[in-house]
C-alpha cells in the first residue's frame, strides 16, 4: 500500500471517529442541553479534541477528565458524568 493510500485511510478513519465522537457527545453528554433540536455541530470542536486523545491511546480516565474539565472551565458548568461516556469512547477504536 502506498503512503498516499495510507493517509487517505487515516483521513477516512479519523473523519468517521469524529463523526461517531461527535454524535456520542451530542447525545450522551450534552452538558448544555442542546439535544435534540440544537445543532448538531454543537460539541464538534470538543469531539476533534477527543478524537486526538484516543488517536494517541489515552485512557479512559484522561478522556473523562478532559470533558469533566471542558464542561467546568469552558461552559461554566458542573457537566454530567462521563465515565460510561468514556468507555463507550474507547470502544469506537475497537474493531
Amino acid at each position: 500500500m502506498s503512503a498516499y493510500t495510507l493517509r487517505v485511510n487515516r483521513a477516512r478513519w479519523l473523519r468517521t471517529l469524529q463523526r461517531k465522537v461527535a454524535h456520542l457527545l451530542l447525545t450522551e453528554w450534552d452538558p448544555i442541553g442542546v439535544y435534540p433540536g440544537g445543532p448538531r455541530d454543537e460539541y464538534d470542536v470538543y469531539a476533534a479534541r477527543v478524537c486526538s486523545l484516543l488517536a494517541r491511546g489515552a485512557s479512559q480516565t484522561e478522556v473523562t477528565d478532559y470533558l469533566h474539565k471542558a464542561a467546568q472551565e469552558q461552559m461554566g458548568l458542573e457537566g454530567p458524568p462521563a465515565e460510561g461516556l468514556g468507555r463507550k469512547l474507547l470502544q469506537l477504536l475497537e474493531p
